[in-house]
């Protein structure tokens, strides 16, 4: 598994989060009448192998830990803090 550092892990972090939130992968058409098949969300397994295609060895468990690490400091990061200490 590749280790990551901590720049490194946000960035990828962040990147998976976009495609997991909003990124759509194309579908091969039908292979019976070959009609056009709408495009789906990403999975932790189609963002693993788009990882694993470009040679960084992340599995689908991983992808889910950095997904829920992105989405648990994002909160902490863009919380509003209205008038403490005033």
């Amino acid at each position: 598994m590749t280790k990551f550092t901590a720049p490194e892990r946000a960035k990828l972090a962040r990147q998976m989060y976009i495609l997991e939130k909003n990124g759509r992968r194309e579908i091969l058409p039908c292979p019976k009448c070959g009609g056009q098949r709408e495009p789906v969300s990403h999975s932790y397994r189609s963002i693993a192998n788009l990882y694993n295609e470009k040679g960084i060895s992340v599995s689908e468990s991983l992808v889910a830990t950095m997904i829920d690490e992105y989405r648990a400091y994002y909160d902490l990061i863009t919380r509003n803090d209205t008038g403490a200490g005033c």
